[in-house]
């Protein structure tokens, strides 16, 4: 039987594509962060990108915005989306990827 609970996922999108479908918004920001950073001249500690993922994802309360794309740098994007449960399910092994 299908799981119809609906849960809402956050896919980020990066400069490289699109990457893995998370239901907590919080991994969705850590993986834009950390392709920013390696990209920055002078890259930030895990404590550093914790305190940045915490700062954006309270502050700008992303995890209660509806479903969308939103931009939140210039080149990295957030995709909001509720979906079915069992949907999120046949996404793959992979977190949805």
């Amino acid at each position: 039987m299908l799981d119809c609970t609906k849960v809402k996922t956050f896919t980020p999108h990066i400069p490289a594509g699109t990457g893995p479908t998370f239901i907590k918004v919080e991994e969705a920001i850590v993986e834009i962060l950390a392709d920013l950073n390696q990209s920055a001249t002078r890259m930030l500690s895990n404590d550093q990108l914790e305190m940045m993922e915490q700062f954006i994802t309270d502050t700008l309360r992303i995890g209660d915005w509806i479903d969308g794309t939103y931009t939140i740098f210039e080149d990295y994007q957030i995709e909001i989306k509720t979906m079915q449960q069992w949907q999120l399910d046949q996404m793959g092994e992979f977190n949805g990827y």
